[in-house]
């Protein structure tokens, strides 16, 4: 199993994903031993909401190349970012929420396929969209109307850098379209030094 040896972590992912699914009411393969630290060229625009440099700071503490936002929808504000120490592969978890409590996920990382099977599977036999996630090939998930429990399932967006292990995850409650134009917009994080 990917996260045999974390203890109660496996749980705690599929908790992640499970509860951002459902809130939300991500085509990739995983694996490789290490990051690629530049996965694509930085573009010259902003981090949405002033986030660059706590981008950066969990970028060093990782170790590999992080990209962020340069659009997200107007009244939303960063929630979380956090780099779990201890998970077995490292992976960045970033939450953008508004006042409703709608919220945007962003998981970026070496999670692997298992983990990105697990993410997938309420879309099972839907049609996905070939999209762009910072220049990269991505699989745009369509919103899904409801799960077996009747809960909304938004839009998600998988997306792997074919010249390294990273899987870039967006999950979104919003809709196909806001969530294609945040994926589009993502851009790799750089220092201004």
């Amino acid at each position: 199993m990917l996260w045999r040896g974390v203890g109660g972590w496996r749980a705690g992912v599929a908790a992640i994903a499970a509860v951002t699914l459902l809130v939300a009411g991500c085509n990739g393969g995983g694996g490789g031993d290490k990051p690629n630290d530049s996965p694509s060229p930085a573009v010259d625009a902003p981090c949405a909401l002033d986030t660059a440099q706590q981008f950066l700071e969990q970028q060093e503490a990782l170790g590999f190349g992080l990209y962020c936002p340069t659009f997200l929808p107007e009244g939303y504000t960063l929630d979380l970012i956090d780099a779990p120490a201890e998970a077995e592969t490292p992976f960045l978890h970033v939450v953008f929420k508004d006042a409703e409590g709608n919220k945007i996920t962003l998981l970026q990382g070496y999670m692997g396929v298992e983990w990105r099977d697990t993410v997938v599977q309420p879309y099972e036999g839907l049609d996905t969209q070939l999209i762009e996630y910072a220049g990269i090939a991505a699989a745009l998930y369509p919103t899904v109307a409801t799960d077996v429990e009747g809960f909304a399932i938004g839009p998600i967006v998988i997306a792997q850098d074919l010249d390294g292990p990273y899987q870039y995850i967006s999950t979104a409650p919003r809709s196909d379209d806001v969530l294609k134009q945040i994926s589009e917009g993502m851009r790799l994080v750089e220092s201004s030094s």
